[in-house]
């Protein structure tokens, strides 16, 4: 999503009436990995100034009828990086900002977008929790699956399941789960798999709370 890596910072505003690009603006910060800020449409130069200047904003998004407001305070706002309008009937965008449409209708040069500072192991352990662990546990002949987290960004997955058949198809599922999900989302340098019988068992109830999913 192009739009994304145009307005990646820490803190992005979203001035603008409810529509579609309030919604779009709203996932680009989730995408980008940094917080919107809400605005009310009601709040003169000086409410609108304090709340941008509290929050650090580096990109503002707005609907261009708030243009004239903005330019009242847009010289004192010198850490905002990128101004971005939506054009509204009667009101073209300012020629010191960006043109939201443009914006978004540029096609990306790389997909998956990614933020540039990459993903965390919690971000993976979160897909996984919510996704291919769902999926697993609703498997012919499931019993148990279990993560865990090595360090260094290296994790090791236990699946048992009652018989070698279904054992083998959680396999194919998922090294196809891997290369279709996982790999568009992170840097996958390394995949192992193996079946093999369980020899040797002991478990209390405990090992099946996560201590973190």
């Amino acid at each position: 999503m192009s739009f994304a890596a145009q307005v990646v910072s820490d803190f992005s505003v979203a001035f603008l009436y409810n529509g579609p690009e309030y919604l779009e603006t709203y996932y680009a910060a989730f995408k980008g990995g940094f917080a919107p800020v809400n605005t009310n449409y009601r709040y003169g130069p000086e409410e609108l100034f304090y709340l941008f200047d509290n929050a650090d904003a580096q990109a503002i998004v707005f609907h261009a009828g708030f243009a004239d407001v903005l330019e009242t305070i847009r010289g004192r706002l010198g850490q905002v990086k990128s101004w971005i309008a939506v054009a509204e009937p009667g009101r073209p965008v300012p020629a010191w900002a960006d043109d939201y449409d443009a914006i978004v209708a540029r096609l990306p040069a790389k997909r998956p977008v990614k933020a540039p500072w990459g993903r965390s192991v919690d971000d993976l352990l979160h897909l996984v929790d919510s996704d291919f662990a769902e999926a697993v546990q609703k498997m012919d002949g499931f019993l148990e699956y279990q993560v865990l987290e090595c360090g260094n960004g290296e994790i090791i997955t236990i699946s048992t399941f009652r018989d070698r058949r279904s054992a083998e198809a959680s396999m194919e599922m998922a090294a196809a789960w891997v290369r279709d999900t996982l790999a568009a989302q992170f840097d996958v340098t390394r995949l192992d798999g193996f079946v093999g019988e369980v020899a040797v068992s002991r478990a209390r109830e405990e090992v099946t709370i996560p201590a973190r999913h």
